[in-house]
């Protein structure tokens, strides 16, 4: 788009607002350009713009044709005659395009007039040799008058404007019509003709008689407005007859609504109606009008019939305003407008039928030299969907960090700008690398906005104070606006207005784009920040529509505002304050209109894209809540679509572009496949809260769906039970749902029934979870899904990760089950032990029984090993260091039991203990455990060595071992103090309740996948590992001594002694299997997964927990009893301890 003439507004009739802010005001007003057809030699265009000697006050009677002639010779002078080959009239070429269907364009017009904005509509047909015609009523044209839209209707007509003018009294047509050849009425008032002969050439101006049967369609009008290309309305003024008109002498300056009908260049047709009354002074007068249809590019334009008779026709429908008040109505009323009825109408319409006629329907504005936008607004179907899963279009290299702008006008070209390099990145024709462009005094810029012909403009507020224009085709800078902050959003509107919306200041202001005064006024806000309907907190993006209605991202209010054209006092049409709620906003900072003024919101902390439609609201990219993964955002910025249809989106919070794409078979709904999933929701599914922080219970089910082709699906419910649906990906974690959410809707559209169109991909996990509108209800559903393939749906049982807390707070929990995993519900808080639970009472129980049995072991086999002569050997070391620990251990593990008791008892609790207790429980165990093991492999290399066996060297070894081992031990374990935490949750009556009941704390380890991994392997080692070491020193010993006694004793052989040797130490491969089966149990509850619902068998768990320390209480029974030198030793042990207490 080239840039526009630069049109002073005065020209309209407006005088610029003083209102706002104003900086270097030139005291020079603005000059209007001189547009004329290069044909025209200077005295023609100085005769044409001659007003004043050629104007006369009053008009005479009706002129015969000579007589006008004449007077037009006369007012041309005789030397100027040769200007005009027929002076009364101009013959033109008719385009020559003849397809069977019409081709036209339709545009909104709008213009601003004595601060009043006017509407219209406005069409050019391309091909107007089959499509064109002036129409008469239905009943013929001095017999009645019918509205517009009736006779359109009747005569199939895709477009229609009235036409000619007619008596108001008695309905009959005046002024020449020729419609389709018949020549309806040929009164021969000689007032500006507009026509098209039967061997296509365009007539306009004051015909003859005579000549009207040369003519195929002809219509009379009032006021010649434009010949060859320049204004005609002041000749014209001075020839016409306007007798007839009601406003007399003021028909040309009074401001009404207007109808015109021109051609241009090209030889096509340009038909324009533009709205008004005349009660109000309000719409175009005819130098305007003139003036306009020339911006528009007629050659050639004259008047129709306006006021109130003025019409615009689309497919039988109404679609300009028209001034006329319904029968009994109030004037001032915006709704009840009633269509004027009119005689004759211009028609546009298909040879053949209707529905394959080919247009070119944008909708699109002119007004004063702007005809398009620069950015897209594509058109979408019913039913649009996008990939939710992003590609990223250019990363934090490229665009540097927290990128906010985003630009993509209609050739694809996109624009941002790197902060960091203080540069503007431009992609031209899908480029891999950006040019960059790098004005001077460029700092940080927050917004831009670019023109067709590729004009850019950029904030350059936060530091320079103003709006600057980079000029593509000189690379010069312009300044355009002042400003006394950053603009966060620049907008161009259809009429050229600048729009800048300054969030720092809570105000959006705007100018004339091309103003040299650059006088700004206040179009939104107040300049204070507020919620109120004239107040903004915080605007970011804005957006102006064909109508130049404004959409305000309100950043900090959570919602968009809607402010009609020339309003200050807005409308919440989406977030905090609507009647629109379904959706909450969370600091919008985007707004973006797609063709059929369907919203497109950034929601910025949310960090998700919101479409709202007519009826339908949803989040459609980013809806899984912030990340960094392809399907998520991290406060996204700001958006713009491309001429595919495809949604660029600035990632800020991640550093990068993403790009999203527009799926076209989401509109394809020509040969769909259905399938079906039924179940029932029991009181046995699992519970959980929808938002993540209630604490009602809403019951669910987990349905996997999987597809062979990736495509967009469309699922809903049908169920005798309100649902919700959400659409996750690859896992669902019932404690925050959002995480891994793609998409969800609710009841809102479809009577308690839940409705989804979704991207389901082949390659991975799709999860659909079904739950209800209300807390606590069960019942059957049904899901159907429809889509180009099959979908098929499995129910999933168990879910993939476990959690305590409430779901407001939670904590993941780890694998393995602990003593604090049993007790936790069993244990009553506050109160007395007398009053708890019979499993507890037992625990309580079975922990004293423990400590004491424990007790006496380690007593025992103290006095066993204290005796000097046992400790000759390393075997006597390590069973006494064994007494010791397994002292220790029972210890902890007492110790621990109570802790545990007591935290849950009451809400006192110490994170020491917590991380504490049980690793130090584990040392002791484990240190217990392989000093048993040691034991077993010193007996092994004294078989082994037999005489050569070193009993000093063995004392030694046993010394470092046991000062050795306790180290090597916590290096193992040293990861799960490391690990360990309190969790600690309030309990609250209801989640709006502010009063705390109580706090639940908890001891809780959480591995990552690599550390859990590693702890298995602990676990592993430390049991197996001196299972083992005692089974094979057992078996070495039993076969070692075997092999030496048949070498001495021959007359037996070697299994013989085998046997006698395993009878002799059975004990050593018996004991070692009993404490592996009694150790058994810690092993299995440390490998359970964390969701284990111990609740069910509590005693269960609890016994197998007990049982797997038993074998720290068993020393003396395991290595004592059977032995007769231990027992003798402790018997004399015994004896001695007895004579010094006696003595």
């Amino acid at each position: 788009m080239s840039s526009p003439p630069a049109t002073p507004r005065s020209t309209l009739g407006s005088t610029p607002s003083t209102q706002g802010r104003r900086r270097g005001q030139s005291s020079s007003p603005p000059r209007a350009p001189h547009r004329s057809p290069s044909s025209l030699g200077p005295e023609k265009r100085e005769y044409l713009n001659t007003t004043a000697e050629a104007k006369r006050k009053t008009h005479g009677p009706q002129k015969s044709l000579d007589e006008l002639r004449q007077q037009m010779i006369d007012l041309h002078y005789a030397n100027n005659r040769n200007y005009f080959d027929n002076i009364t009239y101009e013959i033109y070429n008719i385009s020559q395009q003849d397809e069977t269907s019409a081709r036209y364009t339709k545009r909104e017009i709008g213009i601003n007039i004595n601060s009043q904005f006017i509407n219209g509509r406005f069409y050019r047909l391309e091909n107007p040799l089959k499509h064109f015609s002036i129409l008469e009523p239905a009943n013929g044209c001095n017999n009645g008058i019918v509205l517009t839209r009736q006779s359109a209707e009747q005569q199939k007509c895709i477009i229609a404007t009235n036409a000619g003018f007619f008596n108001t009294k008695t309905g009959d047509c005046l002024g020449n019509v020729i419609s389709n050849g018949k020549i309806v009425q040929k009164p021969g008032i000689h007032n500006a003709n507009f026509g098209i002969t039967k061997d296509n050439k365009f007539v306009i101006g004051y015909i003859n008689i005579s000549e009207i049967d040369n003519f195929d369609q002809l219509i009379g009008g009032v006021i010649w407005l434009v010949r060859n290309g320049l204004s005609y309305v002041n000749i014209s003024e001075t020839l016409e007859d306007m007798t007839t008109q009601e406003t007399g002498s003021t028909f040309v300056t009074v401001r009404a609504g207007r109808v015109a009908l021109g051609h241009d260049a090209a030889g096509r047709i340009m038909m324009l109606v533009m709205d008004g009354a005349s009660a109000y002074s309000k719409g175009p007068n005819l130098h305007e009008m003139a003036q306009l249809m020339i911006e528009l590019g007629a050659i050639n334009a004259i008047n129709l019939d306006g006021g109130g008779s003025s019409t615009a026709i689309e497919n039988g429908s109404l679609v300009n305003y028209v001034s006329d008040s319904c029968p009994g109505s109030d004037i001032e009323s915006s709704i009840s407008r009633c269509e004027r009825r009119v005689t004759t109408i211009t028609c546009i319409y298909d040879v053949t039928e209707q529905n394959d006629r080919e247009t070119n329907e944008k909708t699109l504005t002119v007004v004063f030299g702007t005809i398009t936008s620069s950015f897209n607004q594509p058109k979408f179907c019913a039913t649009p969907a996008w990939n939710p899963f992003g590609i990223t279009f250019a990363n934090r290299t490229t665009v540097g960090g927290y990128p906010f702008v985003l630009f993509i006008n209609m050739n694809n070209t996109i624009y941002t700008v790197n902060r960091e390099m203080k540069q503007i990145l431009m992609w031209i024709n899908n480029s891999i690398n950006p040019n960059q462009i790098t004005p001077d005094n460029f700092t940080d810029s927050y917004s831009i906005f670019v023109t067709n012909n590729g004009d850019i403009y950029y904030d350059n507020g936060n530091e320079n104070g103003r709006v600057d224009k980079w000029i593509s085709n000189t690379n010069t800078l312009v300044n355009v606006m002042n400003v006394d902050s950053s603009c966060d959003g620049l907008f161009i509107d259809i009429n050229n207005n600048l729009y800048c919306s300054m969030s720092d200041d809570n105000i959006i202001l705007k100018t004339w784009s091309n103003d040299s005064e650059m006088i700004s006024t206040t179009a939104a806000g107040t300049g204070i920040p507020g919620s109120a309907s004239d107040e903004l907190d915080g605007p970011l993006g804005i957006f102006v529509d064909l109508n130049f209605d404004l959409y305000v991202a309100d950043h900090r209010n959570d919602r968009i505002q809607l402010f009609k054209h020339g309003e200050l006092n807005g409308t919440t049409i989406f977030g905090e304050g609507s009647s629109n709620n379904s959706i909450s906003l969370n600091y919008p900072s985007g707004i973006v209109l797609d063709a059929d003024k369907n919203l497109f919101i950034v929601d910025q902390f949310n960090h998700r894209i919101i479409r709202s439609g007519f009826n339908d609201i949803r989040c459609i990219i980013g809806c899984s809540g912030e990340g960094s993964q392809f399907y998520q955002l991290s406060n996204p910025r700001t958006l713009s679509f491309d001429s595919y249809g495809n949604i660029f989106i600035t990632d800020t919070g991640n550093s990068r572009i993403q790009k999203f794409d527009f799926l076209s078979n989401s509109c394809d709904n020509s040969s769909m496949v259905e399938s079906a999933y039924s179940s029932v929701l029991t009181e046995n599914h699992s519970t959980y809260s929808r938002t993540g922080c209630d604490l009602s219970n809403y019951y669910y089910e987990v349905i996997q769906m999987n597809v062979n082709e990736s495509l967009y699906y469309t699922l809903h419910s049908n169920s005798s039970i309100d649902t919700y649906g959400y659409v996750y990906t690859d896992k669902f974690y019932p404690p925050d749902p959002s995480i891994n959410l793609i998409l969800e809707d609710s009841d809102r559209f479809s009577k308690g029934q839940f409705g989804i169109r979704t991207f389901l991909q082949s390659t991975t996990v799709n999860i659909l979870i079904l739950t209800t509108v209300y807390p606590n209800v069960t019942g059957t559903f049904s899901i159907f899904a429809s889509g180009l393939n099959d979908v098929t749906f499995e129910r999933l049982i168990n879910p993939d990760k476990c959690v305590i807390g409430n779901p407001c707070k939670n904590q993941a929990k780890g694998i393995g089950i602990t003593l604090d995993d049993i007790l936790r519900f069993e244990i009553n808080r506050n109160v007395t032990l007398k009053n708890q639970p019979l499993l507890v009472k037992i625990s309580v129980a079975l922990t004293i029984i423990m400590f004491l049995l424990g007790l006496i072991n380690s007593i025992l086999s103290f006095l066993t090993f204290q005796n000097e002569n046992l400790r000759k050997f390393g075997c006597g070391i390590y069973l006494l260091a064994s007494s010791i620990t397994s002292l220790l251990t029972i210890s902890m593990f007492t110790i621990n039991f109570w802790f545990i008791l007591i935290t849950q008892m009451n809400s006192s609790f110490h994170r020491g203990g917590c991380k504490s207790i049980e690793s130090l429980l584990k040392l002791f165990l484990y240190f217990d455990t392989w000093l048993n093991a040691c034991v077993a492999i010193e007996r092994a290399i004294n078989v082994y060595q037999g005489i050569n066996f070193n009993k000093e060297k063995s004392k030694r070894l046993a010394r470092w071992i046991i000062f050795i081992l306790p180290f090597c031990i916590t290096a193992t374990i040293i990861h799960e103090p490391l690990h360990s935490d309190v969790f600690e949750y309030p309990v609250k009556e209801n989640y709006y309740d502010t009063k705390i009941i109580e706090v639940h704390r908890w001891c809780v380890i959480n591995y990552s996948r690599v550390v859990q991994d590693y702890n298995t392997a602990v676990l592993f080692i430390h049991l197996i590992g001196p299972f083992i070491a005692n089974l094979f020193s057992a078996l070495f010993i039993i076969f070692g001594t075997a092999r030496q006694r048949s070498l001495a004793q021959t007359n037996q052989n070697y299994i013989t002694h085998v046997r006698a040797q395993f009878r002799e130490h059975k004990q050593l491969v018996i004991s070692p299997a009993i404490l592996l089966i009694l150790s058994m149990p810690r092993l299995i509850i440390s490998l359970l997964p964390g969701c284990v619902k111990v609740s069910d068998k509590p005693w269960l768990y609890l016994f197998a927990y007990f049982i797997s320390f038993t074998p720290s209480i068993l020393v003396f029974i395991v290595f004592v009893v059977p032995s007769e030198l231990y027992l003798k030793t402790l018997k004399e042990s015994l004896r001695n301890w007895q004579r010094r207490i006696c003595h």
